[in-house]
C-alpha cells in the first residue's frame, strides 16, 4: 500500500481532496479525506473514499454502504483520538 497521507487527489468529478489518514480492510484501501476549496485549502467537508483496481487502473470512489461506512468512521475516529 502506497502512503498517500498528506497527498492531494482529484476525483473524476474534478473535486480535490487532501488525504488525512488511510487504512486497509479486506484487501481494499480506504482514505479519510478533506475536500479542498478552489484555492486548495482544507474545508470542513470530509469523506471516506475507497481505492480499488479496475482494468489495471486505480479508481477512487466515495464509500456509500452504511455498514462499511460506520465501521470506517469508528476506525478513523479511534486513530485520530489516539493521536491527540
Amino acid at each position: 500500500m502506497e502512503n498517500k497521507i498528506d497527498k492531494i487527489i482529484t476525483l473524476g468529478n474534478n473535486k480535490k481532496y487532501m488525504i488525512i489518514d488511510q487504512g486497509n480492510c479486506n484487501n481494499k484501501c480506504y482514505f479519510f479525506a478533506s475536500l479542498l476549496d478552489e484555492n486548495e485549502n482544507l474545508t470542513n467537508q470530509f469523506s471516506i473514499l475507497e481505492e480499488t483496481i479496475q482494468a489495471g487502473k486505480k479508481v477512487v470512489t466515495s464509500v456509500k454502504e452504511k455498514d462499511v461506512l460506520d465501521a470506517l468512521i469508528a476506525y478513523f475516529k479511534d486513530r485520530i483520538e489516539k493521536d491527540v
